[in-house]
């Protein structure tokens, strides 16, 4: 599964999401809170950041944008995979 690279919790993916677009609002992000990027952050392989319509950015794997779970508490938690059959964690090779 895919992870921060800085705190090492897991990251995944929404499906009501579009191509550089989150559907998670303010209410959304207390529970599914982003993978906030910084303004100026680069492009990397499948990783880019998106402007957010609230002004923030968040980055994104091949489009689809990237969120912790907060229930989530230590590496290795998943525990908000397949939450509501539209919350999943990223699979790696």
């Amino acid at each position: 599964m895919l992870v921060d690279a800085t705190n090492y919790m897991t990251l995944y993916t929404y499906d009501k999401d579009s191509m550089n677009k989150s559907d998670c609002g303010t209410a959304c992000q207390v529970v599914w809170p982003i993978f906030q990027a910084p303004s100026n952050a680069k492009a990397s392989g499948q990783f880019a950041a998106f402007k957010r319509e609230d002004g923030k950015y968040q980055w994104a794997m091949n489009g689809k944008p990237l969120y912790f779970y907060a229930n989530d508490t230590k590496m290795g938690d998943k525990d908000g995979d397949d939450k509501f059959d539209v919350w999943h964690v990223i699979p790696t090779k």
